[in-house]
Protein backbone atom coordinates (compact mmCIF):
# COMPACT_ATOMS: atom_id res chain seq x y z
CA UNK A 1 0.00 0.00 0.00
CA UNK A 2 1.47 3.46 -0.96
CA UNK A 3 0.89 6.83 0.62
CA UNK A 4 2.11 10.29 -0.02
CA UNK A 5 1.77 11.76 2.97
CA UNK A 6 2.24 16.10 3.76
CA UNK A 7 2.44 16.78 7.34
CA UNK A 8 1.73 20.44 8.03
CA UNK A 9 2.28 21.15 12.29
CA UNK A 10 1.07 24.05 13.74
CA UNK A 11 2.07 24.85 17.20
CA UNK A 12 1.17 27.50 19.41
CA UNK A 13 1.80 28.15 23.63
CA UNK A 14 0.94 30.67 25.66
CA UNK A 15 1.77 31.46 29.46
CA UNK A 16 1.20 33.48 32.35
CA UNK A 17 2.17 33.03 35.16
CA UNK A 18 3.08 35.12 38.61
CA UNK A 19 3.95 33.91 42.21
CA UNK A 20 7.22 32.31 43.48
CA UNK A 21 7.53 29.31 45.38
CA UNK A 22 6.87 29.35 48.97
CA UNK A 23 5.92 26.72 50.83
CA UNK A 24 6.57 25.44 54.75
CA UNK A 25 7.12 21.44 54.33
CA UNK A 26 9.42 20.79 50.63
CA UNK A 27 8.27 17.81 49.13
CA UNK A 28 11.15 16.04 46.47
CA UNK A 29 10.43 16.10 42.81
CA UNK A 30 9.08 12.51 42.12
CA UNK A 31 8.55 11.42 38.57
CA UNK A 32 7.57 8.57 38.73
CA UNK A 33 4.42 8.71 41.19
CA UNK A 34 3.80 4.94 42.04
CA UNK A 35 5.83 3.79 45.55
CA UNK A 36 6.10 0.05 44.50
CA UNK A 37 7.86 1.46 41.17
CA UNK A 38 10.29 3.53 43.26
CA UNK A 39 11.70 0.70 45.01
CA UNK A 40 12.80 -1.06 41.56
CA UNK A 41 13.60 2.23 39.57
CA UNK A 42 17.45 1.34 40.67
CA UNK A 43 17.40 -2.09 39.66
CA UNK A 44 15.20 -2.64 36.67
CA UNK A 45 15.32 -1.09 33.30
CA UNK A 46 13.09 1.88 33.05
CA UNK A 47 12.52 4.60 30.82
CA UNK A 48 11.35 7.62 31.18
CA UNK A 49 10.22 9.77 27.91
CA UNK A 50 11.06 13.26 28.12
CA UNK A 51 7.79 15.41 26.79
CA UNK A 52 9.57 18.79 27.05
CA UNK A 53 9.99 18.98 23.17
CA UNK A 54 6.06 19.71 23.16
CA UNK A 55 6.26 20.68 19.35
CA UNK A 56 7.64 17.25 18.71
CA UNK A 57 5.25 14.91 21.38
CA UNK A 58 2.02 17.29 22.38
CA UNK A 59 -0.07 15.95 19.72
CA UNK A 60 -1.03 12.24 18.46
CA UNK A 61 -1.88 9.78 21.15
CA UNK A 62 0.25 7.26 22.72
CA UNK A 63 0.66 5.25 20.07
CA UNK A 64 2.18 7.84 17.90
CA UNK A 65 4.31 8.80 21.44
CA UNK A 66 5.55 4.61 22.20
CA UNK A 67 6.74 4.07 18.31
CA UNK A 68 8.55 7.45 18.12
CA UNK A 69 10.46 6.72 21.19
CA UNK A 70 10.97 3.67 22.36
CA UNK A 71 12.11 0.15 21.07
CA UNK A 72 8.21 -1.27 22.36
CA UNK A 73 6.74 -3.43 19.64
CA UNK A 74 2.84 -1.61 18.58
CA UNK A 75 0.71 -3.11 16.53
CA UNK A 76 -1.15 -0.51 15.17
CA UNK A 77 -4.08 -1.02 12.69
CA UNK A 78 -3.73 2.33 11.03
CA UNK A 79 -4.94 6.08 12.49
CA UNK A 80 -7.80 5.90 14.74
CA UNK A 81 -7.81 2.37 15.43
CA UNK A 82 -7.03 -0.19 17.87
CA UNK A 83 -3.58 -0.17 19.02
CA UNK A 84 -2.01 -2.79 21.60
CA UNK A 85 1.18 -3.17 23.41
CA UNK A 86 3.63 -5.61 22.88
CA UNK A 87 7.52 -5.85 25.08
CA UNK A 88 9.70 -8.23 25.12
CA UNK A 89 7.23 -10.94 22.66
CA UNK A 90 4.50 -10.80 24.92
CA UNK A 91 0.90 -10.65 23.70
CA UNK A 92 -1.34 -7.18 24.73
CA UNK A 93 -2.62 -8.72 27.54
CA UNK A 94 0.49 -10.12 29.23
CA UNK A 95 1.23 -6.24 29.83
CA UNK A 96 0.06 -3.37 32.07
CA UNK A 97 -1.21 0.36 31.07
CA UNK A 98 -1.88 2.08 34.16
CA UNK A 99 -2.97 6.02 34.88
CA UNK A 100 -1.75 7.39 38.29
CA UNK A 101 -1.90 3.74 39.75
CA UNK A 102 -4.70 2.80 38.39
CA UNK A 103 -4.61 -0.18 35.73
CA UNK A 104 -6.13 0.30 32.38
CA UNK A 105 -6.48 -2.65 31.29
CA UNK A 106 -10.21 -3.49 30.31
CA UNK A 107 -12.21 -5.70 32.43
CA UNK A 108 -13.83 -7.21 29.12
CA UNK A 109 -11.06 -7.28 26.98
CA UNK A 110 -8.01 -7.44 29.05
CA UNK A 111 -5.89 -4.96 27.11
CA UNK A 112 -5.67 -1.63 26.77
CA UNK A 113 -6.32 0.45 23.65
CA UNK A 114 -3.33 3.11 23.03
CA UNK A 115 -5.25 5.15 20.24
CA UNK A 116 -7.64 6.40 23.02
CA UNK A 117 -5.02 8.27 24.72
CA UNK A 118 -4.10 11.65 23.82
CA UNK A 119 -0.29 12.65 24.97
CA UNK A 120 -1.70 16.20 25.43
CA UNK A 121 -3.11 14.65 29.10
CA UNK A 122 0.03 13.03 30.01
CA UNK A 123 2.61 14.87 31.98
CA UNK A 124 5.12 11.45 32.80
CA UNK A 125 5.80 8.33 31.35
CA UNK A 126 7.61 5.55 32.39
CA UNK A 127 8.22 2.02 30.81
CA UNK A 128 9.18 -0.98 32.75
CA UNK A 129 11.08 -3.45 30.85
CA UNK A 130 10.58 -7.03 32.23
CA UNK A 131 7.72 -8.29 34.77
CA UNK A 132 7.43 -7.75 38.49
CA UNK A 133 4.68 -9.96 39.70
CA UNK A 134 5.45 -8.88 43.25
CA UNK A 135 4.73 -5.08 42.78
CA UNK A 136 2.48 -5.24 39.88
CA UNK A 137 0.31 -8.66 40.32
CA UNK A 138 -0.55 -10.27 36.98
CA UNK A 139 -1.22 -9.04 33.28
CA UNK A 140 2.17 -7.51 33.73
CA UNK A 141 4.71 -10.39 32.25
CA UNK A 142 6.72 -8.47 29.69
CA UNK A 143 6.03 -5.08 31.35
CA UNK A 144 4.04 -1.99 32.32
CA UNK A 145 3.49 1.48 30.72
CA UNK A 146 2.97 4.43 33.78
CA UNK A 147 1.23 7.65 33.14
CA UNK A 148 1.06 9.83 35.51
CA UNK A 149 0.11 13.32 36.32
CA UNK A 150 2.87 15.91 37.93
CA UNK A 151 1.46 18.93 39.58
CA UNK A 152 3.70 21.91 40.66
CA UNK A 153 2.46 24.31 42.96
CA UNK A 154 3.71 27.86 43.18
CA UNK A 155 3.67 28.25 39.46
CA UNK A 156 0.26 30.92 38.33
CA UNK A 157 -1.65 30.89 35.64
CA UNK A 158 -0.83 28.50 32.49
CA UNK A 159 -2.50 28.00 29.08
CA UNK A 160 -1.51 25.55 26.09
CA UNK A 161 -2.37 25.76 22.79
CA UNK A 162 -2.01 23.56 20.07
CA UNK A 163 -3.73 22.76 16.44
CA UNK A 164 -2.15 20.40 14.01
CA UNK A 165 -3.29 19.62 10.18
CA UNK A 166 -2.16 16.52 8.09
CA UNK A 167 -3.02 15.19 5.05
CA UNK A 168 -6.56 13.26 4.34
CA UNK A 169 -8.46 15.87 6.26
CA UNK A 170 -6.83 14.95 10.31
CA UNK A 171 -6.98 17.45 12.05
CA UNK A 172 -6.07 18.20 15.68
CA UNK A 173 -6.62 20.78 18.54
CA UNK A 174 -5.89 20.53 22.39
CA UNK A 175 -6.30 23.49 24.89
CA UNK A 176 -5.43 23.41 28.63
CA UNK A 177 -5.72 25.95 31.30
CA UNK A 178 -4.14 25.34 34.71
CA UNK A 179 -3.66 27.44 38.07
CA UNK A 180 -0.98 26.56 40.18
CA UNK A 181 -1.01 28.44 43.98
CA UNK A 182 0.48 28.24 46.92
CA UNK A 183 -0.86 25.13 48.10
CA UNK A 184 -4.20 24.40 45.23
CA UNK A 185 -3.24 22.76 41.69
CA UNK A 186 -5.81 22.90 39.14
CA UNK A 187 -6.27 21.91 35.40
CA UNK A 188 -8.79 21.47 32.75
CA UNK A 189 -7.75 20.26 28.91
CA UNK A 190 -9.62 19.67 25.84
CA UNK A 191 -8.92 17.44 22.88
CA UNK A 192 -10.33 16.70 19.55
CA UNK A 193 -9.11 15.13 16.53
CA UNK A 194 -11.02 13.78 13.55
CA UNK A 195 -9.82 12.18 10.23
CA UNK A 196 -11.43 11.34 6.60
CA UNK A 197 -8.52 8.95 6.05
CA UNK A 198 -9.77 8.79 1.99
CA UNK A 199 -6.02 7.87 0.62
CA UNK A 200 -5.49 5.58 -2.52
CA UNK A 201 -3.69 2.35 -2.17
CA UNK A 202 -3.27 -0.97 -4.51
CA UNK A 203 -5.81 -3.62 -3.39
CA UNK A 204 -2.78 -5.98 -3.88
CA UNK A 205 -5.83 -8.87 -3.51
CA UNK A 206 -7.13 -8.03 -7.02
CA UNK A 207 -6.16 -8.98 -10.04
CA UNK A 208 -3.54 -6.02 -11.79
CA UNK A 209 -3.66 -4.68 -8.26
CA UNK A 210 -5.68 -1.98 -8.67
CA UNK A 211 -5.53 1.97 -7.00
CA UNK A 212 -8.11 2.40 -4.97
CA UNK A 213 -9.82 5.09 -2.36
CA UNK A 214 -9.92 4.16 0.83
CA UNK A 215 -13.85 4.36 1.86
CA UNK A 216 -15.82 4.33 5.25
CA UNK A 217 -12.85 5.17 7.26
CA UNK A 218 -13.46 7.95 9.34
CA UNK A 219 -13.06 8.37 12.89
CA UNK A 220 -13.40 11.33 15.72
CA UNK A 221 -12.00 11.35 18.96
CA UNK A 222 -12.74 13.56 21.88
CA UNK A 223 -11.54 14.20 25.52
CA UNK A 224 -11.77 15.81 28.65
CA UNK A 225 -8.86 15.90 31.50
CA UNK A 226 -9.90 17.51 35.07
CA UNK A 227 -7.35 17.39 37.77
CA UNK A 228 -7.43 19.13 41.47
CA UNK A 229 -4.46 18.79 44.13
CA UNK A 230 -4.46 20.15 47.37
CA UNK A 231 -1.37 20.61 49.45
CA UNK A 232 -1.70 20.69 53.38
CA UNK A 233 1.97 20.76 54.83
CA UNK A 234 2.75 17.01 54.09
CA UNK A 235 -0.10 15.85 52.45
CA UNK A 236 -0.86 15.48 49.17
CA UNK A 237 -4.89 15.31 47.98
CA UNK A 238 -5.60 14.65 44.79
CA UNK A 239 -8.53 13.49 42.46
CA UNK A 240 -8.15 13.18 38.42
CA UNK A 241 -10.78 12.28 35.97
CA UNK A 242 -10.43 11.47 32.19
CA UNK A 243 -13.09 11.09 29.31
CA UNK A 244 -12.42 9.87 26.22
CA UNK A 245 -14.87 9.24 23.04
CA UNK A 246 -14.13 8.16 19.99
CA UNK A 247 -16.55 6.74 17.08
CA UNK A 248 -14.77 4.55 14.35
CA UNK A 249 -16.28 3.67 10.57
CA UNK A 250 -14.23 0.31 10.23
CA UNK A 251 -13.63 -0.13 6.28
CA UNK A 252 -14.22 -3.03 4.02
CA UNK A 253 -11.74 -5.72 3.89
CA UNK A 254 -9.31 -5.40 0.90
CA UNK A 255 -10.17 -7.69 -2.39
CA UNK A 256 -14.14 -7.20 -1.63
CA UNK A 257 -15.87 -7.03 -5.55
CA UNK A 258 -18.24 -3.66 -4.23
CA UNK A 259 -15.70 -2.51 -1.54
CA UNK A 260 -18.37 -1.45 0.87
CA UNK A 261 -18.83 -1.38 4.61
CA UNK A 262 -21.68 -0.77 7.15
CA UNK A 263 -19.22 -1.43 10.24
CA UNK A 264 -18.92 1.14 13.59
CA UNK A 265 -17.52 1.09 16.84
CA UNK A 266 -17.76 3.42 19.36
CA UNK A 267 -15.82 3.36 22.56
CA UNK A 268 -15.94 5.45 25.74
CA UNK A 269 -13.69 5.73 28.62
CA UNK A 270 -14.50 7.38 32.08
CA UNK A 271 -11.15 7.09 34.86
CA UNK A 272 -11.18 8.60 38.17
CA UNK A 273 -8.64 8.61 40.64
CA UNK A 274 -8.61 9.88 43.86
CA UNK A 275 -5.62 9.85 46.20
CA UNK A 276 -4.21 10.97 49.69
CA UNK A 277 -0.47 10.71 50.22
CA UNK A 278 1.35 11.73 53.71
CA UNK A 279 4.98 12.64 53.76
CA UNK A 280 6.91 12.81 56.77
CA UNK A 281 10.43 12.04 57.75
CA UNK A 282 10.26 8.81 57.88
CA UNK A 283 6.67 7.75 57.13
CA UNK A 284 4.70 7.65 54.11
CA UNK A 285 1.62 6.38 53.68
CA UNK A 286 -0.51 6.52 50.70
CA UNK A 287 -4.78 6.00 50.14
CA UNK A 288 -5.70 5.20 46.67
CA UNK A 289 -9.49 4.96 44.99
CA UNK A 290 -9.92 4.46 41.39
CA UNK A 291 -12.82 4.07 39.27
CA UNK A 292 -12.83 3.18 35.26
CA UNK A 293 -15.83 2.54 33.25
CA UNK A 294 -14.84 1.09 29.32
CA UNK A 295 -18.12 0.34 26.97
CA UNK A 296 -17.67 -0.75 23.91
CA UNK A 297 -20.54 -0.32 21.11
CA UNK A 298 -20.02 -2.60 17.38
CA UNK A 299 -22.55 -2.53 14.66
CA UNK A 300 -22.73 -3.77 11.72
CA UNK A 301 -26.28 -3.12 9.46
CA UNK A 302 -25.41 -5.65 6.49
CA UNK A 303 -25.75 -8.25 8.84
CA UNK A 304 -27.94 -6.13 11.53
CA UNK A 305 -25.38 -7.10 14.00
CA UNK A 306 -25.82 -4.66 17.44
CA UNK A 307 -22.63 -5.44 19.91
CA UNK A 308 -22.24 -3.98 23.38
CA UNK A 309 -20.06 -4.38 26.46
CA UNK A 310 -19.17 -2.43 29.40
CA UNK A 311 -16.82 -3.43 31.91
CA UNK A 312 -16.57 -1.50 35.19
CA UNK A 313 -13.13 -1.69 37.84
CA UNK A 314 -13.04 -0.28 40.93
CA UNK A 315 -9.54 -0.37 43.16
CA UNK A 316 -8.44 0.12 46.38
CA UNK A 317 -5.40 0.53 47.49
CA UNK A 318 -3.39 1.31 50.97
CA UNK A 319 0.57 1.51 51.04
CA UNK A 320 3.28 2.56 53.76
CA UNK A 321 6.41 3.10 53.49
CA UNK A 322 8.83 3.20 56.18
CA UNK A 323 12.60 4.58 56.33
CA UNK A 324 14.90 3.45 59.13
CA UNK A 325 18.37 4.66 58.47
CA UNK A 326 19.73 2.23 55.29
CA UNK A 327 16.79 0.09 55.36
CA UNK A 328 13.22 0.86 53.57
CA UNK A 329 10.84 -0.76 54.39
CA UNK A 330 7.13 -1.09 52.27
CA UNK A 331 3.90 -2.84 52.30
CA UNK A 332 -0.01 -2.54 50.92
CA UNK A 333 -2.68 -3.76 50.60
CA UNK A 334 -5.07 -4.09 46.91
CA UNK A 335 -8.67 -4.35 46.57
CA UNK A 336 -9.63 -4.88 42.97
CA UNK A 337 -13.24 -5.55 41.82
CA UNK A 338 -14.70 -5.80 38.34
CA UNK A 339 -17.93 -6.87 36.67
CA UNK A 340 -18.56 -6.68 33.14
CA UNK A 341 -21.41 -8.00 30.38
CA UNK A 342 -21.59 -8.58 26.46
CA UNK A 343 -24.83 -8.22 24.50
CA UNK A 344 -25.01 -9.13 21.03
CA UNK A 345 -27.94 -8.86 19.05
CA UNK A 346 -27.57 -10.48 15.96
CA UNK A 347 -30.70 -10.18 13.82
CA UNK A 348 -33.36 -11.59 16.15
CA UNK A 349 -31.65 -13.62 17.92
CA UNK A 350 -29.60 -12.34 21.28
CA UNK A 351 -25.97 -14.03 22.09
CA UNK A 352 -23.63 -13.20 24.94
CA UNK A 353 -24.90 -12.69 28.81
CA UNK A 354 -26.86 -9.61 29.36
CA UNK A 355 -26.06 -9.73 32.93
CA UNK A 356 -23.54 -8.71 34.96
CA UNK A 357 -20.63 -11.42 35.82
CA UNK A 358 -18.26 -9.78 38.74
CA UNK A 359 -14.94 -11.06 39.73
CA UNK A 360 -12.97 -9.87 43.48
CA UNK A 361 -9.12 -9.87 43.66
CA UNK A 362 -7.11 -8.95 46.76
CA UNK A 363 -3.43 -8.97 47.28
CA UNK A 364 -0.82 -8.25 50.03
CA UNK A 365 2.64 -7.43 49.15
CA UNK A 366 5.93 -5.88 51.25
CA UNK A 367 9.11 -4.77 49.82
CA UNK A 368 12.34 -4.82 51.49
CA UNK A 369 15.40 -2.32 50.45
CA UNK A 370 18.80 -1.74 51.81
CA UNK A 371 21.13 1.73 50.93
CA UNK A 372 24.71 1.42 51.83
CA UNK A 373 26.96 3.81 49.69
CA UNK A 374 27.84 2.00 46.53
CA UNK A 375 25.20 -0.80 47.21
CA UNK A 376 21.27 -1.22 46.73
CA UNK A 377 19.53 -4.50 47.64
CA UNK A 378 16.04 -4.84 47.34
CA UNK A 379 13.60 -8.14 48.15
CA UNK A 380 9.61 -7.85 47.20
CA UNK A 381 6.74 -10.94 48.43
CA UNK A 382 3.28 -10.70 46.90
CA UNK A 383 0.60 -13.01 48.08
CA UNK A 384 -3.26 -13.01 45.89
CA UNK A 385 -6.71 -14.17 46.34
CA UNK A 386 -9.39 -13.97 43.75
CA UNK A 387 -12.64 -15.33 44.12
CA UNK A 388 -11.54 -17.40 47.13
CA UNK A 389 -8.56 -19.41 44.83
CA UNK A 390 -5.27 -18.63 46.38
CA UNK A 391 -2.56 -17.53 44.09
CA UNK A 392 0.52 -18.72 45.29
CA UNK A 393 3.57 -16.31 46.69
CA UNK A 394 5.55 -14.13 44.20
CA UNK A 395 9.10 -12.99 44.87
CA UNK A 396 11.29 -10.68 43.43
CA UNK A 397 14.79 -9.14 43.70
CA UNK A 398 16.75 -6.47 42.47
CA UNK A 399 20.25 -5.09 43.01
CA UNK A 400 22.60 -2.55 42.17
CA UNK A 401 26.38 -2.23 42.82
CA UNK A 402 28.17 0.98 42.20
CA UNK A 403 32.46 -0.80 40.57
CA UNK A 404 33.55 3.05 40.34
CA UNK A 405 32.49 6.43 39.25
CA UNK A 406 31.50 5.63 35.74
CA UNK A 407 30.31 1.76 35.79
CA UNK A 408 27.57 0.40 37.50
CA UNK A 409 25.98 -2.98 37.36
CA UNK A 410 22.56 -3.63 38.37
CA UNK A 411 20.27 -6.85 38.06
CA UNK A 412 16.78 -7.74 38.99
CA UNK A 413 14.91 -11.24 38.84
CA UNK A 414 11.07 -11.83 39.13
CA UNK A 415 8.48 -14.25 38.74
CA UNK A 416 5.21 -13.03 37.18
CA UNK A 417 2.06 -15.15 36.63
Amino acid sequence: MKKRILFLFLFCQCCYSFAQTDSAFTIHEVNISDFRLQQIQNSARIKTIDLSPITRNQSGTLTELLSNNSTLFIKDNGGGRLATLSIRGTTASQNTLTWNGLSLNTPTLGLSDLSLIPVFFVDNVAIQYGGNGALNGNAAIGGAVHLSSAPVFGGGWNAKLFTSAASFSDYQQGISISFSGKSYYMKTAFFHRNAENNYPFEDIYLLKKPVREQNHARFQQDGFLQEHSLLLKQNIISIQAMLLDASREIPPLMGSADYQSDQFERDRQLRIVTSWKHYARRLQTMVRIGFLDDRIDYTDGFIRLDDRSRGQNLLSEVEALYIIGRHQLQSGFQLNSSRAYVNSLFGENVQGYPGYHSLARSSWYFSYKYLYKSLMINVSLRKGLENKNDYPFIPSAGIQFKLVKSLTLFGNIAAVY
